[in-house]
């Protein structure tokens, strides 16, 4: 193929010093050959669609679009022929690096969801926990991680895992995902000893069972693309979890493109903004919003001197001091902010929010507004 290609040029410069004589000449072929664009039946004329190089009037090469379809076809081929396979088990991207002298991590990069390459064929009932194991999970997720990172519903995720009963092929690719973060940090707070008399094997092979799962249920989600505020919920909670996890800069880079594709969402824009929205879903938006500033804050601080949010790009709401229990998702309104110790009570008073800083200035002006 280059071959051909490099014999094309040197036809063209050849031939180069009669085009000015002739007009339009085929490189290949007899110079008194002349191609005409065809004509449809419509009676007007097609695009010119030869495949072969053309020199005009002024010297300029000109391609038809058949070459480069050819072209981008042999490109394809001898990319495919060095590519080698995907593994298609999830075991193969356990034990791939079993190789000491190998000192990548046992799970895909964090990168490759985002470039849609997580694993295109991966068996996912693999990845997924038992009924049984998910309900200890999530029961895991509720007491010890949902107070500080209050992005869901309890009781309709309650209900909704209850209710999958394994059946994950039942629900969308960002709800599985969100499955899998919660499982992905409920399995990274346990100890080994929990671990081992719950799940009868060791911490080390759920947690990259579990992310991996997480993982791939973004790439399946379009993660860059997606409109779905549950795939940004599962995001939220997979990047916490990473920095918990002592990654911060992994967290840091991705913390930038989750800003973004909230941003994309507009989660940035308080929900009352948009009469199609729910006050349920306008205020599990807020609660979203705030847990990504603060996420900015965590993943940001060490290595800028500003956050990546500042408070002009924004005007959603801080969340209602409620407890999850009094919102009704099919009520009209949300219940008046309480007086008392609530279910976000711990997410809105954390450490983040009440540090000194931008995050701190952005609370109380937001608060006299509220």
């Amino acid at each position: 193929m280059v071959s051909e290609l490099g014999l094309q040029v040197e036809n063209a410069a050849a031939t180069n010093e009669t085009s000015e004589i002739t007009g339009d000449v085929p490189i290949e072929g007899d110079a008194a050959q002349t191609d005409t664009p065809s004509v449809g039946a419509t009676g007007t004329s097609e695009p010119f669609e030869d495949s072969r190089l053309v020199v005009n009037n002024d010297g300029d090469l000109i391609v038809g679009d058949r070459f480069w379809s050819v072209f981008c076809d042999e490109v394809e081929r001898i990319f495919e022929s060095v590519r080698g396979p995907v593994p298609t088990e999830w075991e193969a991207n356990l034990h791939a690096n079993s190789n000491a002298q190998s000192n990548e991590p046992s799970h895909i990069s964090y990168y490759r969801f985002l470039l849609r390459q997580a694993d295109a064929a991966g068996k996912y009932d693999l990845l997924h926990p038992t009924p049984p194991q998910l309900l200890f999970l999530w029961q895991t997720f509720v007491d010890e991680i949902d107070p500080f990172i209050k992005v869901l519903h309890v009781p309709s995720m309650t209900r909704l895992i209850r209710e999958l009963r394994g059946h994950y092929s039942s629900v969308g690719p960002g709800t599985e995902a969100l499955v899998f973060a919660t499982s992905f940090a409920a399995i990274s707070i346990l100890d080994e000893a929990e671990v081992k008399s719950n799940f009868n094997t060791s911490k080390d092979e759920l947690v990259v069972r579990y992310r991996l799962g997480t993982e791939q249920s973004f790439e399946r989600a379009g993660l860059l693309t997606t409109s779905d505020p549950t795939t940004v919920q599962a995001l939220t909670l997979y990047i916490n979890t990473l920095l918990s996890s002592g990654e911060k800069d992994s967290a840091w880079a991705l913390i930038g493109a989750l800003i973004r594709v909230a941003v994309r969402l507009h989660l940035h824009e308080d929900g009352s903004h948009f009469p199609e929205l729910t006050a349920f879903e306008a205020e599990m938006r807020r609660r979203l919003w705030w847990q990504i500033c603060l996420l900015d804050s965590r993943a940001g601080a060490a290595k800028v001197s500003k956050f990546l949010i500042t408070e002009n790009m924004f005007d959603t709401k801080l969340p209602s001091n409620v407890d999850d229990a009094d919102i009704d998702p099919k009520a009209p309104d949300i219940p008046e902010s309480r007086e008392r110790r609530t279910d976000m009570t711990v997410s809105l008073i954390s450490p983040a929010f009440t540090d000194t800083g931008d995050i701190r200035a952005m609370r109380e002006r937001k608060e006299a507004n509220h």
